[in-house]
């Protein structure tokens, strides 16, 4: 603990300036819908943070936390130049040109918290922070349009605000029963937020200036939750039991609209679980824990219809879970090894679905439902290896494994659930100094394809596996200054996230726009006071 009566000042300083990410470099950069490159996109940020905190005696520490964050961007959207619509063909309704976006982002945070010493009858310390934040957003796209319905020069401005207030309290008490020892945590949480959006389009001349509805309806949300945990040591500490129950409540009113009601929702959920140490090197666990997720914002209300159509679904109902967790680990000055394997029952899951075509325009209609039952299972395999001590290497030498699968579906249907990660595998090799001074690694990470029965939609597009190769280094001169670089995809692999690829088909155009970067290096200074 600090000594009594002083002061502690922290600041931390961060500044980005940037671009698009990058997608590979055989991406054709040509204009339009089948463009592969990514569209340019330049990006520049500034984080301040500093906190004061005040030690005023042995029992009591204040302290103030003051944040201001800013981003603006700006870019060309390449991917919809020429892009035209037709009435019929050879008939454009409208053509698309000179589309540009400008987006900027703030935001500040003021939060006061105390941490009090007591050792009472109820708790031994007491913590608990007030906080308040706001966010702005702009989002300002410009385009030029011509056609049969074209409207010359358009800016369309999207902006939002978010108040948010939010407190924690957390208590800790510890203590001694007959034949074990328990370390009590129990607290509340309360989170208010005021969601306001401002919609209008700006027409050069050509049109009034319009008002637009958003995709979402301006909404107050508030949250409150209480929890108690429990850790008890028996057996002379052989046996952990860990114990926990919560309690939830969420509400979300949409404000100025009849369209929608208000949405509320609540759950108790709890938790045990336990871990029983054979020996100092060998342990078992085991879990069994509910969860709760209410329907979010944009799960209820969010409305879309240019492109494709995305509908609300106001009626989704909370996501519940069982989830069942069974593993052992084993360390020892060798190295470590963890086997665990797990499965989650839902109810009421919620996904993303693509429900039909619009019988008029031909464009395809998605949006969030539940599923009735559904089930996520899988295992994990990781381990580190000391190889000066297995194989007499340099000293500081390891080894590091990892293989995970997993697999979600709808468990009457055995349709797959697209938002499970497929089988994936990570090998490393790398080198620290015995004082931490300097060290690098050579990583090769392996992810397995998706395709046919693995998405939900059986013409989704195949998602290749891959493999990728990264070595990075780093060099501490001084104990506050680190230097870390690194070479990543050394092999300039072509590639694509998965869940980059949900939804679309072999006739999908722009594919390459969304594989990830080829080759590339980055180099970072660190300066910590």
């Amino acid at each position: 603990m600090e000594e009594p009566c002083a002061w502690i000042i922290r600041s931390a300083l961060n500044y980005r300036d940037g671009h698009e990410t990058a997608s590979h470099s055989d991406g054709a950069d040509i204009l339009g819908r089948d463009r592969g490159a990514a569209n340019p996109f330049n990006t520049r940020s500034d984080n301040i943070l500093a906190k004061i905190f005040y030690q005023a005696n042995s029992a009591h520490r204040f302290g103030l936390a003051l944040e201001y964050f800013n981003m603006q961007q700006q870019g060309k959207i390449l991917s919809n130049e020429g892009y035209s619509i037709n009435m019929a063909p050879s008939v454009p309704m409208l053509t698309y040109t000179d589309n540009r976006a400008t987006d900027e982002d703030q935001r500040q945070r003021l939060s006061f918290e105390h941490k009090w010493q007591a050792n009472t009858v109820a708790f031994d310390v007491m913590e608990w922070q007030l906080a308040y934040q706001q966010s702005h957003a702009k989002r300002s796209t410009y385009d030029f349009t011509t056609g049969t319905i074209g409207y010359g020069q358009r800016d369309r401005n999207r902006n939002g605000e978010d108040e948010s207030v939010q407190f924690n309290g957390q208590f800790h008490k510890s203590f001694d029963l007959e034949s074990s020892y328990h370390e009590l945590v129990y607290g509340v949480s309360y989170i208010n937020n005021q969601f306001d959006l401002d919609y209008y389009d700006y027409y050069y001349g050509t049109r009034p200036t319009l008002s637009k509805s958003p995709e979402v309806p301006n909404v107050r949300a508030d949250s409150y939750g209480m929890f108690i945990q429990d850790q008890g040591f028996y057996l002379d500490d052989k046996l952990v039991v860990n114990l926990g129950l919560r309690y939830d409540y969420f509400s979300q009113d949409p404000q100025g609209s009849s369209k929608y009601e208000e949405s509320s929702e609540d759950a108790i959920t709890a938790r045990i679980g336990t871990v029983y140490h054979w020996n100092e090197q060998f342990s078992s666990f085991a879990q069994v824990s509910q969860g709760f997720k209410a329907p979010s914002l944009y799960d209820l209300y969010y409305e879309y219809n240019t492109g494709e159509i995305w509908l609300p679904n106001p009626d989704l109902k909370p996501e519940e879970s069982i989830g069942y967790e069974i593993g052992s680990r084993y360390g020892n000055a060798y190295g470590r090894i963890e086997l665990v394997a797990f499965y989650n029952d839902y109810k009421n899951f919620i996904e993303q679905q693509n429900i039909g075509v619009d019988a008029d325009t031909g464009k395809d209609i998605s949006t969030n439902v539940n599923i009735a039952s559904a089930e996520i299972y899988g295992a994990e395999l990781s381990s580190k290896l000391a190889l000066d001590k297995v194989l007499s290497a340099p000293t500081g030498g390891y080894a590091q494994f990892n293989l995970a699968y997993s697999r979600g579906q709808d468990s009457k249907t055995k349709v797959a659930i697209d938002s499970v990660a497929p089988l994936t595998g990570y090998l490393a090799l790398g080198f620290d100094d015995q004082n931490q001074v300097f060290g690098g690694q050579v990583a090769l990470q392996l992810v397995a394809g998706k395709s046919g029965g693995d998405w939900s939609q059986d013409d989704n597009i195949k998602a290749a596996g891959y493999g990728l190769t990264d070595i990075t280094a780093y060099y501490r001169p001084l104990s506050d200054l680190t230097l870390r670089a690194g070479v990543f995809n050394v092999f300039d692999e072509k590639y694509w996230l998965y869940n980059n690829l949900t939804g679309k088909t072999d006739t999908s155009q722009g594919l390459d726009r969304h594989t990830e970067p080829g080759r590339n290096w980055g180099l970072n200074l660190e300066y910590a006071l």
